[in-house]
């Protein structure tokens, strides 16, 4: 099948420039953090084999006509795989600890040569900063080395970071990321 670049968001398909990735017709896609649904039934419109989850079971109402729905606390019993892994505008609503649950289980459920794409909130007030909640808008930042630390950890890698916008006091940053590669000889047959 042919490929289609996608903009991804929580809205729409088109609303997000930055988040443009590669997806094909029968691609297997993973929606963490359901909003309004749009997206999820943008990409099963596409052709895509949808799967979503979210915290909340009032979002099961909005995908499922379009995807298979679980919880969030359903997470670590997903034994799918999946192509694409859209992880968008739930970060800042998650402790590290909860986000390195999530990237734990959304490397697990990657295949090999699937794709994370995550937007996380990071602060506009030094780059230094690690974590840091921000009350204006009720969220969580963090920097690129904590980003880049937590997959590696929960067995993955970011292969592109990208600035997306500012919005003060806090900037908005997409990052693509993929399972961890273990050398040939290493890997579990």
């Amino acid at each position: 099948t042919q490929n289609s670049v996608v903009n991804l968001s929580n809205y729409s398909l088109s609303d997000i420039k930055y988040m443009e990735m590669p997806i094909s017709q029968g691609s297997s896609v993973l929606y963490v953090g359901v909003g309004t649904g749009i997206a999820v039934k943008q990409l099963y419109e596409m052709g895509c084999v949808t799967h979503s989850l979210d915290i909340s079971e009032a979002a099961r109402t909005k995908v499922e006509k379009y995807s298979k729905f679980w919880l969030e606390s359903e997470f670590e019993n997903i034994t799918e795989k999946f192509d694409l892994v859209i992880h968008h505008l739930v970060a800042q609503h998650l402790s590290n600890r909860q986000l390195e649950r999530h990237l734990l289980n959304i490397f697990r459920c990657l295949n090999p040569s699937g794709i994370l794409a995550m937007q996380y909130a990071y602060s506009l007030n030094g780059e230094e900063l690690d974590v840091y909640e921000c009350p204006k808008t009720f969220s969580s930042t963090r920097n690129k080395k904590t980003i880049e630390r937590m997959a590696f950890s929960c067995g993955g890698r970011i292969v592109l970071h990208k600035d997306a916008g500012e919005y003060p006091p806090i900037g908005w940053r997409f990052i693509h990321g993929k399972p961890k590669q273990l050398p040939t000889a290493m890997k579990i047959l």
